[in-house]
């Protein structure tokens, strides 16, 4: 009399077979998630320089896709701001017309913090991210604490071109707050930390 011994850890060919493409696909997921998430790119940016007041009193976020608005935003910006009409080196950059773009092949975003009460605060755009249609421009505000207000007032701004694009555009904005220390500043100098809070979302206009 013979006894049957079922196989242990035998897998059918089929079962096998369907294994080793699902760990095949799965290999490229984590090899391409290496670069970036599926469905989603990092798209580049050149900051357009800036300096100095500008004439948007208010938050705002643009943007720009001709010369004719490209215009008006620069105009109203810096060059008819009242230290324009300073001699260089008061009424230096950007005391002149728009800077020139090519609106065939680029688009402009600017992002202005408006009026803020001292040069600690500021406003950067870090990283404009692409998920089909959809982009998405992340800008950083920092903003001082209790120690960074002067009576000086301070507008920050920054604006940058991408690659032509007629997909949707929308802001996220996180905020990091600087505080001082009550610290001797070679211990406890300012900034001695920073504190995100969190991100919120506006609309492309």
């Amino acid at each position: 009399m013979t006894t049957s011994i079922p196989a242990i850890g035998i897998v059918p060919r089929r079962a096998l077979a369907a294994i080793v493409i699902a760990l095949g696909l799965s290999g490229a997921l984590i090899a391409y998630g290496r670069l970036t998430a599926p469905h989603q790119t990092i798209v580049e940016f050149h900051t357009i320089p800036t300096a100095g007041a500008t004439g948007y009193p208010q938050p705002v976020n643009l943007v720009i896709e001709d010369n004719d608005t490209w215009a008006k935003v620069w105009t109203k910006a810096y060059w008819e701001q009242p230290y324009c009409s300073q001699p260089r080196p008061l009424g230096g950059y950007p005391c002149e017309p728009a800077p020139s773009i090519n609106f065939t092949t680029r688009t402009v975003i600017a992002v202005f913090m408006g009026e803020q009460p001292g040069p600690l605060y500021k406003i950067k755009i870090t990283q404009i991210i692409q998920r089909g249609s959809d982009i998405t421009v992340h800008v950083l505000w920092t903003k001082a604490g209790s120690c960074g207000e002067t009576t000086e007032g301070t507008w920050p701004a920054h604006i940058v071109s991408i690659p032509k694009t007629e997909d949707r555009i929308t802001f996220t904005t996180e905020t990091v707050v600087i505080q001082c220390c009550t610290q001797p500043s070679l211990l406890g100098g300012y900034p001695c930390f920073q504190a995100p809070l969190r991100p919120s979302l506006s609309g492309r206009r």
